[in-house]
């Protein structure tokens, strides 16, 4: 049995080793799929394409939003997103006016703005329900790293005691510097992930509803 490093007995350490990497890995999942769901949204709403033009009826809902048809025949959908995470909820009418360019965060109804960059970044972002999950396993991973020279995740690859531990990295700043890689790695794989999942869904939706 090799000894610990901190000068306490492994039977000891083991059990809070283990809870502190279970939080620390749940925290990293979590906030890194919701970090990943919501950047899709932002690029959702940024390729969002609604013609200027008047409401000429508002027909069934789908889960993006209420399907709308305007002058001219051509049907959209406007985000329900847009419309209830508003001060006030938002609610569409026959002969209301809209807008919203490809390109732009800015969606328009009756002349009134009611999104931009800021509502983005307060909603979709940079959300507290993003931070604190975060914040949590960037504080407990720094302890971690502190005190057994490893990253919680890199940690968790171990399958057994008598199993090759993984490369340790020279210095706590390059553990700490990992730390923050592997969750930016988790946002881009969660992110990958959900981008393929929703294509599948809506390409399984077409098919099903022309």
């Amino acid at each position: 049995m090799q000894p610990s490093t901190t000068g306490i007995p492994p039977q000891s350490i083991s059990g809070a080793r283990i809870l502190l990497r279970g939080i620390c890995v749940v925290m990293a999942m979590f906030s890194s799929f919701v970090a990943a769901h919501w950047m899709l949204m932002t690029g959702q709403f940024l390729n969002d394409d609604l013609p200027a033009g008047n409401i000429q009826s508002i027909g069934r809902g789908t889960k993006e939003g209420p399907v709308l048809r305007l002058e001219g025949g051509r049907e959209v959908v406007f985000s329900d997103q847009v419309l209830f995470t508003q001060p006030q909820p938002v609610h569409l009418a026959v002969g209301d006016h809209i807008e919203k360019r490809s390109g732009s965060f800015v969606y328009i109804v009756n002349g009134r703005q009611l999104t931009d960059v800021h509502w983005i970044l307060r909603n979709w972002l940079l959300p507290i329900r993003v931070f604190v999950p975060l914040a949590i396993y960037l504080a407990l991973g720094t302890v971690y790293v502190l005190n057994y020279q490893r990253t919680p995740i890199g940690d968790g690859f171990r399958s057994g005691a008598n199993s090759k531990p993984p490369r340790r990295l020279r210095t706590p700043t390059g553990n700490l510097l990992a730390l923050v890689v592997t969750w930016l790695m988790l946002v881009a794989g969660m992110t990958v992930v959900l981008g393929c999942m929703a294509g599948c869904l809506i390409g399984i939706a077409k098919l099903l509803f022309p």
